[in-house]
């Protein structure tokens, strides 16, 4: 049996010298290494499909071939040749002359077509539709949605045509003064639903009940309780304060027992300062104000005097980083930057098969002059004699990616990626010294060609108006009080007409623009010396001024004083922030999500939000386009909910990941998503993780919110690492709000929690740490291989054995009548 196990493990060894990747990493054909359970998924991650070919048998939630190669499931039967042979569109279901196929190939009755009823689940039987049945009714945009929908105050025409021009709503609806149907609860709720307001005038709230400052009703007995319950907080404010309950600095009531506990439920942060002592979940700074327990030694200053920080150890079996973060020993010097410092990985001997940068970081030597810079001083992109397939090499040696060749952004230092070019990607204009440089670049005043070449030849048609730095703007943009020409030319020496009103800088706004909270007037005199009460819709300055709600935190100042980007919670800059919503009909969860945005600084620009919601399928509600919060948070009331038990995680995953990645800038931005689920379970976990694997994989940040689930052990293979820090699990649906402050300090600390990275780096962090929850099936697996070499091993041997046993007796024998003979002989 010893010998068997030396056999045994100089094959292992064999096996192992012959790969360059490490242990539990599979070599693709391009000499990249991934982690095997990767191999046969039906995704390509070797970037050259190697992956996914000669595969034995593909995973649960994948598709094989018949050469044997790996696909996605969902591509069996789609329409599109995948497999190589075509063979995921071979003995595909053929509809009946009396039927008509979806774009999944499944097929339904052609009387079932253009009747306003979703058969299809991408709904394309309802699309493009000539006429539509006796009844159903036809949107604008040639959708067909059942009449009794029409006018009921639920959007159903994708373009929202069924509720436009209505002379009369159905019983369940509102109807707007404008000929809108809104539903009947919008009604009087503090948001503004009806294009001209009219849901929110003339509100009066019955015997016993508060009405808050934005027109929404309340229990009397809510009023100045310690519990914020009017969505503007009005209920709390100008309190005298109840028993057990504290006054923040700006006249709220809290309740006593949420006082010096690490979180701030004061809007000034007033409930946790000058503290003698905090509670079990704060801890105590040196100028007495508190801090959650978790802020103590994180690496992070919390405290205004940096006390928090001080005097930090790690146990025995940790390692301290730079930063003062302790990770396990076992993760110093093992190729995977753990430390967001990378201390752990400095100053080290680097193993086999792995390539020291120039600040001692250690990387594997494939990702070395790959076009992305892994070194942080990215000296792994430097000095290539050859870049990898990946790659493009700059004529100072350095690689960059193969896509950023020719796409008129410099990338090189020497600017030879954009010199030489054949043609320029759609988003660069040629200049004719075969120069690429970006389309805004063209006719912008500046020489941006090096040869003059993008500022010669630049004519305006008759319609518009050449600039002074000859950009060309539509003649209706001049005097409009928009600056359009890049040196402002279209603004100045204006004469105002009747209907507009000049301001004191001299460009013209519409005279209805004067004192309405929005500043049109470059020099803002527009919404100066405005002294008027303010209506719902609005939020009033701490000068009298009146801007709408929406303009509270969106980054930018709308007050004279800047009073409205006071107190708001500021999150790092370029981050996408995409709210994944179950499909719920619940008006907690459209509270939750306004009041999570409400406070955060959004912009459009720096900070953008995006928000999808799914049952069988997903759709995008709010797009990162959208550029005003009050647009976002009339989005969100308007949101219709279509339920259902069948969830498809995947494809909710699949349309955050294309609205994330629709934008060029998007490697420039981090994306934090927020996923929300009721319905994880054992029977469909499978599709939650995959998706998620998927958005982790390209780059995204997962925090896992769970509501009545069954096991919430499943949010596990959801969130991003670690795992405890990005998890939150509540009861009930009206619970939602317990969690609003911890987001909100989550959201407010992930430039420290994020590695800023571009998409591809974090996808290979994500991939380092998903290695640690590799399945109890892939275990089983190994072990079941091991023991299946093992006894091959043994059977050769015992074969070898057998066969030598025989030979020996074969040889006895012929020695023994050899001596026979020999002695009858003598």
């Amino acid at each position: 049996m010893s010998k068997s196990l030396i056999v045994l493990y100089f094959l292992t060894f064999i096996c192992t010298v012959s790969s360059k990747c490490s242990k539990n990493y599979w070599e693709c054909e391009s000499t990249k290494c991934i982690r095997d359970y990767l191999r046969c998924d039906g995704d390509d991650d070797c970037g050259d499909g190697s992956d996914e070919v000669n595969c034995t048998f593909c995973s649960i939630l994948s598709w094989q071939c018949n050469n044997k190669q790996c696909i996605q499931k969902s591509f069996k039967c789609d329409g599109k040749e995948d497999c190589i042979d075509n063979s995921d569109e071979e003995n595909c279901p053929k509809c009946l002359q009396s039927e008509w196929k979806c774009s999944d190939q499944k097929c339904i009755k052609l009387i079932n077509r253009c009747d306003g009823e979703k058969h299809c689940k991408d709904k394309g039987d309802e699309k493009n539709c000539g006429n539509c049945t006796l009844d159903a009714w036809k949107c604008k945009n040639k959708e067909c949605i059942k009449l009794n929908k029409r006018c009921d105050g639920i959007i159903d025409c994708s373009d929202n045509s069924d509720e436009i021009d209505c002379d009369n709503c159905t019983s369940s609806a509102w109807s707007c003064n404008d000929g809108w149907c809104i539903e009947k609860q919008l009604r009087c709720d503090g948001e503004k639903d009806c294009d001209d307001n009219s849901d929110e005038l003339n509100c009066t709230c019955p015997a016993f009940h508060y009405q808050c400052w934005n027109n929404v009703c309340v229990l009397e007995s809510s009023r100045c309780d310690g519990y914020f319950d009017c969505r503007d907080n009005s209920d709390e404010m100008n309190c005298t304060c109840p028993a057990f309950h504290w006054k923040c600095g700006d006249n709220v009531c809290v309740d006593e027992s949420r006082r010096c506990n690490g979180y701030s439920d004061c809007r000034d942060n007033s409930d946790e300062r000058n503290c003698i002592n905090c509670t079990a979940s704060g801890w105590r700074c040196n100028d007495g104000s508190c801090i959650q327990t978790g802020g103590r030694c994180d690496a992070f200053t919390d405290c205004s005097d940096a006390s928090d920080e001080v005097n930090c150890g790690c146990l025995a079996h940790q390692f301290q980083c730079g930063n003062n973060i302790c990770i396990l020993q076992t993760q110093r010097c093992d190729g995977s930057i753990n430390c967001l410092d990378s201390s752990d990985e400095m100053n080290c001997s680097c193993p086999d098969f792995y390539w020291k940068c120039g600040d001692n970081i250690c990387v594997h030597e494939n990702n070395q002059c790959d076009g992305i810079n892994d070194c942080l001083d990215k000296s792994d992109e430097r000095n290539c004699t050859n870049c990898k397939s990946s790659g493009w090499r700059c004529n100072d040696g350095t690689c960059i990616e193969n896509i950023f060749r020719c796409d008129g952004d410099v990338h090189c230092r020497d600017k030879s990626d954009e010199m030489n070019c054949s043609n320029c990607n759609e988003f660069a204009w040629k200049c004719k010294n075969n120069q690429c440089i970006l389309k805004y670049q063209y006719c912008d005043g500046e020489d941006n060609c090096d040869d003059r070449s993008d500022e010669t030849s630049c004519s305006c048609p008759e319609s518009q108006l050449k600039c002074d730095r000859r950009n060309c703007i539509p003649q209706s943009h001049i005097c409009d009080g928009v600056q359009d020409c890049i040196d402002k030319s279209d603004e100045q020496n204006c004469s105002c007409p009747e209907s507009q009103w000049k301001c004191d800088r001299r460009n013209c706004i519409p005279r209805s623009h004067i004192c309405d909270g929005v500043q049109d007037c470059i020099d803002k005199s527009d919404e100066q010396n405005c002294n008027k009460l303010c209506n719902p819709s609005e939020w009033r300055c701490q000068t009298g001024q009146c801007i709408q709600i929406g303009l509270w935190c969106d980054g930018s100042y709308h007050c004279t004083d800047g009073s409205d980007e006071k107190y708001c919670v500021s999150v790092p800059e370029k981050l996408n922030i995409v709210i994944m919503l179950e499909a719920k009909d619940s008006d907690y969860i459209k509270s939750f999500i306004k009041d999570l945005l409400r406070d955060v600084t959004i912009d459009g620009k720096n900070i953008r939000v995006g928000i999808v919601v799914y049952s069988e399928n997903a759709s995008i509600v709010v797009n990162l386009t959208a550029s005003h919060k009050a647009d976002i948070l009339q989005a969100v009331n308007k949101i219709k909910w279509i339920t259902s038990h069948n969830a498809n995680y995947e494809d909710a995953f699949n349309c955050t990941h294309s609205m994330v990645t629709s934008f060029d800038e998007s490697k420039n931005f981090e994306t934090i998503v927020v996923f929300v689920t009721f319905t994880l379970q054992e029977a469909n976990y499978r599709s939650a993780a995959k998706g998620a694997k998927f958005a982790k994989k390209n780059g995204m940040h997962i925090i896992a919110i769970g509501v009545s689930l069954i096991n919430n052990t499943f949010l596990d293979l959801i969130a991003s690492h670690p795992t405890e820090d990005n998890i939150y699990v509540v009861k009930y649906f009206q619970d939602l709000n317990t969690i609003q402050p911890q987001l909100i300090s989550k959201l407010s600390q992930l430039k420290k929690d994020i590695p800023q990275t571009t998409m591809t780096s974090t996808a290979k962090y994500n991939e380092t740490k998903f290695a640690t929850s590799a399945s109890s099936m892939e275990k089983y697996v190994e072990l079941i291989a091991g023991l299946v070499a093992m006894i091959i091993v043994v059977v050769i041997i015992l074969v070898f054995m057998l066969k030598l046993r025989d030979k020996l007796w074969c040889f006895s024998r012929h020695l023994r009548t050899s001596t026979r003979k020999s002695m009858l002989s003598l």
